[in-house]
């Protein structure tokens, strides 16, 4: 019994392994910590990501806003190089009318120039078959890129939607399983011009066409093409339905 006592007392007072409460109580401080560290890690990770994945949406969101724009303008410019077409005709049949009648009040005075009226007058009535032949695919050209704008207009924020969704879900997903944008409005920001602005247009395409065998020679931004181009642009839009041929077009 005595033996047996003090080993008990022995053992109460070894100290050996105290270090390894210490050891093991710091180990579980460390790992907690560097789980800490590990979550905050992965939490700016998401956060970094999460914001990737939003400025993405809106980035490709308005990537398609500024192709329907775009195209919206290139079908504008179509549209006036179409009406262009009745523009130049009609400016020669202008043309043709003014020298009609010179000649023919010059026929008055010098009965000689009377043989160059019937050369004229054929020619204005070729260019008047013309007209009358090309104003109706003109018009019916028109009537179409007039609503594929306006398709345009009111389809390109719903694919714009898409686009977003199909971004965020295959780009960023996961973190982002699904992503919208808040657009500004319903409709890309356009306006319908008036028929005559567009004639106007179509008149200033025109003169360029007309000032551009001398741009060469005049140079371009000249005051003289400046003034064609003005000139003609300011009677087209004053006279829309004789030029562009349709009177009450919108």
């Amino acid at each position: 019994m005595t033996g047996y006592h003090a080993t008990i007392h022995q053992r109460c007072r070894d100290e050996s392994g105290a270090i390894a409460v210490i050891a093991l109580l710091m180990a579980v401080f460390l790992v907690g910590a560097l789980y800490y560290i590990v979550g905050i890690g992965n939490a700016l990770v998401y956060r970094e990501r999460m914001q990737d994945a939003a400025d993405s949406a809106a980035f490709s969101a308005a990537v398609m806003h500024a192709r329907g724009m775009n195209l919206i303008a290139l079908i504008n410019m179509v549209m006036s190089a179409l009406l262009a077409v009745l523009v130049a005709l009609r400016l020669a049949e202008a043309l043709l009318i003014v020298a009609f009648t010179v000649v023919s009040t010059l026929s008055f005075f010098f009965p000689a120039v009377a043989g160059f009226l019937a050369p004229i007058g054929a020619q204005l009535e070729t260019v008047e078959g013309l007209y009358r032949d090309t104003k109706a695919p003109v018009m019916a050209e028109l009537n179409i890129l007039h609503v594929a704008a306006v398709g345009m207009r009111d389809f390109i924020p719903a694919l714009a939607e898409l686009r977003v969704i199909d971004t965020v879900v295959t780009e960023y997903s996961p973190p982002a399983d699904f992503g919208f944008s808040i657009p500004g409005r319903l409709t890309l920001p356009t306006k319908d011009g008036d028929y005559g602005f567009l004639c106007k247009k179509a008149g200033e395409f025109v003169a360029d066409l007309v000032m551009l065998p001398l741009s060469s020679v005049i140079g371009s931004g000249n005051p003289v093409s400046s003034a064609v181009k003005g000139a003609l642009a300011d009677l087209t839009k004053a006279s829309p339905d004789w030029f562009c041929g349709a009177p009450g077009a919108s």
